[in-house]
């Protein structure tokens, strides 16, 4: 699970704006914006805390971390 977090955290640095490789329609409009997300909830799932094992609490983490990067 974490290697596929890996994977896509690359794939973000890998496809920049001038990406031109297999299906960049799809990878230049917003793959990476759905992928990282979904790989975060993931990752936030192994640790140890018990407010992250709960869905809601993983998912208010991942909603926060969001709202924070795109506020900064």
């Amino acid at each position: 699970m974490v290697i596929v977090s890996l994977a896509v955290g690359l794939l973000h640095f890998v496809t920049g704006p001038g990406y031109s490789g297999p299906f960049p329609a799809l990878a230049n409009s917003g793959l990476i914006d759905i992928l990282l997300p979904f790989s975060m909830f993931l990752v936030l799932g192994l640790g140890d805390f018990p407010i992250l094992r709960s869905r809601v609490g993983r998912g208010c983490a991942v909603f926060g971390v969001g709202v924070l990067a795109e506020t900064l």
